[in-house]
């Protein structure tokens, strides 16, 4: 769409938009809003979300009307946008929109409405980056026990040792307090990649209750590769945490994890990255897929990149969209703080990253810093 051949992306997306598979042709719809202008873009804009109420492309645009609001200081305006599209909300964006109508109201001295949509932000969503920003000691509090339905007893073949034949027995039920049984066996013997698969199919059990469980909590925030990413955090002055952080969202620690442009391993790094980053490191022929490697290379990476940006947060989106894209932001958005500049990057899968690391960064250090 931005390249030498609008027009023949217009006609196919005309097209496009009158096929019969309704999704293909509402994503058609969606990207043909952007060859509009003006009033004519406003009215398509309007019969879009009218057509697809509550879907994730209407959602965005009511966001992103109440966000040039916001901007523009008009708190009254940027109200009436965000509560249109809380009314008929896609889930993916309940947090951010919670999180900026409380925001709002706040500046509005509308304190008792702002508490109320803070409350509901910790409460559904307690682990994103909204409810940790809007609640820095947690949106829920973290206690040193298991919730009632994920308790079981230690069974015999955990007794007489025989670990790899109580997961399997417990993997075959679908209880959850099973589940739970497992990923904690697997935990315990330092199966990371399984003992965050497991967290994870019990994510509203854990995040759902009153509190956090911190045993929970580090199945879903595990530590894998410890003494690795602690003598990597010290050899390249990085945070051990931001590496967990980067490493949760890159792969969800999968050690083999490939994306569809190439990235490789742990930390997902591009080809041309990992092979800039052997060269000044002075590694010679190397396996990307190797673990040690792999982290060793990221940490580097990361690393000069918090040398080369004044800000975590700068440094985190270059990692993900590359250090142009992200000094070409800077250029008239360095001012904003850290909330502000989330939202006004202008790459939607960059602005989701920056948030996913962050908000793994605090729960890293909320859930382990007593220790």
């Amino acid at each position: 769409m931005s390249g030498k051949i609008p027009e023949k992306v217009r006609s196919t997306l005309e097209t496009i938009a009158l096929a019969d598979h309704e999704d293909t042709a509402r994503a058609a719809r969606y990207h043909l809003l952007s060859f509009r202008k003006g009033e004519e873009r406003v009215k398509a804009e309007d019969s879009f979300v009218s057509s697809f109420p509550g879907h994730e492309h209407s959602t965005g645009i009511l966001w992103e009307r109440g966000w040039k609001q916001w901007l523009a200081g008009d708190i009254s305006g940027s109200l009436e946008w965000w509560n249109k599209a809380l009314a008929n909300i896609s889930t993916s964006w309940e947090p951010r929109l919670l999180f900026w109508k409380a925001m709002a109201l706040e500046k509005a001295s509308r304190k008792e409405e702002a508490a109320v949509a803070l409350a509901e932000l910790a409460d559904k969503y307690p682990l994103s980056i909204y409810a940790l920003r809007a609640f820095p000691n947690g949106a829920k509090p973290i206690r040193d026990e298991i919730p009632k339905n994920l308790l079981s007893e230690k069974s015999l073949l955990e007794e007489w040792g025989f670990i790899p034949y109580a997961r399997i027995k417990l993997s075959g039920t679908g209880k959850a307090a099973d589940i739970f049984r497992g990923a904690q066996l697997a935990s315990w013997i330092g199966d990371y990649l399984s003992a965050f698969r497991g967290g994870n199919a019990l994510y509203k059990s854990l995040v759902g209750g009153e509190y956090l469980s911190r045993e929970g909590l580090q199945l879903l925030y595990p530590r894998p590769y410890l003494s690795a990413v602690e003598q990597l955090g010290e050899e390249f002055s990085v945070d051990p945490y931001l590496l967990w952080s980067i490493m949760r969202q890159e792969s969800a620690f999968d050690p083999r994890a490939t994306s569809y442009v190439g990235a490789s391993g742990l930390m997902q790094l591009m080809p041309a990255t990992a092979d800039d980053e052997a060269r000044l490191l002075g590694i010679g022929q190397y396996d990307i897929y190797d673990e040690k490697t792999n982290l060793t290379l990221g940490a580097s990476h990361i690393s000069r990149l918090l040398r080369s940006f004044l800000r975590i947060d700068w440094a985190v989106a270059a990692y993900n969209a590359g250090s142009g894209s992200v000094r070409r932001w800077l250029e008239t958005k360095e001012d904003l703080k850290f909330e502000e500049w989330m939202e006004a990057i202008p790459y939607e899968e960059t602005a989701g990253y920056v948030s996913k690391v962050f908000a793994n960064l605090k729960m890293y250090r909320l859930i382990y810093e007593k220790e």
